[in-house]
């Protein structure tokens, strides 16, 4: 058994994410360290010469610390030989590195057509989804690689592929400039696949940039946010709920603009879509409390506590509500607290911006700030004058 492994390292004193691609096969190791012939080599002066052993052993991606400056996993010291998965950040030094491995023998599509675009390589996958980069097959739009998206349909069952159907056409009507634009979508009858093709962002999502406690800073958050409520707005304005606010879903390109991703779960207001009665959609740690009680009734004030919670984490490298599973989370909704404050895990916030983020957080839509305009624009009056800078 072999795998394709892809490392996305980032030195935390330098911008930017070095995107990088093995072959390994299974039994094998590749070397991370300053060493000259190291497979992965990082320039950090923190890193040993050799300093970490990338291993493969029945499909799965082991790290083990050689060095003696140490390593850490998700703030953790790494000891022993430990299983990464796809979300785990090691770092070294200065360098963070996250690892994600696709096993070869499902890789079967890379080098197929579907529609007009040439699957070129695997970006990633999900339970039911695996992307791909890919391009035009006659060279249109100057032959600018994108991103495809297939859907197995029967790993998705009916209600996932319906859902992906209506979510990709939804998705091609939708033009905005902080938005992940969506350019065509099919289905491939033969192979029992849906695709729908999206623009490629020339950058890395802020789920895949942010260690574990990790915070922006404050300008950076301030940005972003405010990037993320203009697409959340020209939403709203079309009365269409995104569903899926979340540090993963956004992408931030080399010019620092923000693209807003994950429409697969966006739906009309008006419409109840697929979701069963009482079932939950989202992410645990950003979906407000009434999209986990109950996913087809949510309207636009739930992606205001979905953009007030990514905010919550990006500046305070903390989640406003943490709890060990969503039992436990429905229990808190039921009988309190609420959301803690900003200032109890950052005390020199803005005052005014620490009370922005606390009305937009109310577990109860009817008291939570009515809509992300009026979010943002508690924001910025809370931003003093000059704060952040010119």
């Amino acid at each position: 058994m072999a795998a394709t492994i892809t490392i996305l390292e980032r030195n935390q004193r330098r911008q930017g994410v070095r995107k990088r691609g093995f072959s390994l096969e299974e039994g094998g190791a590749l070397l991370v360290g300053r060493h000259e012939k190291a497979h992965v080599r990082v320039d950090d002066p923190n890193v040993s010469r050799k300093h970490l052993s990338l291993q493969l052993w029945k499909g799965r991606v082991y790290a083990e610390d050689l060095s003696k400056n140490g390593a850490m996993i998700n703030g953790r010291k790494l000891e022993g030989r430990v299983e990464l998965g796809d979300h785990d950040v090691v770092r070294l030094g200065e360098t963070l590195l996250k690892v994600r491995s696709e096993p070869a023998e499902k890789r079967s599509l890379v080098g197929e057509l579907l529609g007009a675009y040439r699957l070129v390589e695997v970006l990633g996958r999900g339970r039911t989804a695996k992307v791909f980069l890919a391009r035009h097959e006659d060279g249109l739009a100057g032959n600018e690689p994108v991103v495809v998206k297939v859907l197995g349909e029967a790993g998705a069952g009916h209600n996932g592929a319906e859902r992906f159907v209506r979510a990709a056409e939804l998705a091609r009507g939708i033009k905005h400039k902080n938005i992940v634009r969506a350019l065509d979508s099919g289905r491939d009858a033969a192979r029992g696949i849906l695709w729908v093709v999206l623009e490629r962002v020339d950058g890395e999502s802020l789920g895949a940039l942010l260690a574990e406690d990790e915070a922006l800073p404050i300008g950076e958050c301030l940005s972003v946010c405010r990037q993320v409520g203009g697409a959340l707005s020209y939403l709203h304005a079309r009365r269409i709920v995104h569903r899926h606010v979340k540090p993963g879903n956004v992408l931030v390109d080399r010019e620092g603009v923000a693209h807003l991703a994950g429409l697969g779960l966006a739906k009309p207001v008006d419409d109840k879509d697929l979701t069963a009665t009482g079932r939950a959609l989202g992410d645990l740690r950003y979906s407000a409390p009434e999209q986990l009680l109950d996913a087809r009734e949510v309207d636009h004030r739930a992606d205001v506590y979905g953009l007030a919670a990514m905010a919550f984490r990006l500046l305070t490298g903390k989640l406003p509500v943490e709890v060990k599973g969503r039992h436990e989370l429905f229990v808190r909704i039921a009988d309190g607290p609420p959301a803690r404050t900003a200032s109890s895990v950052m005390p020199d916030i803005w005052p005014a911006l620490d009370l922005a983020l606390a009305r937009a957080l109310v577990f109860d839509p009817d008291r939570r700030t009515a809509s992300v305009d009026a979010f943002l624009a508690e924001v910025d009056a809370a931003t003093p004058a000059g704060a952040l800078g010119p």
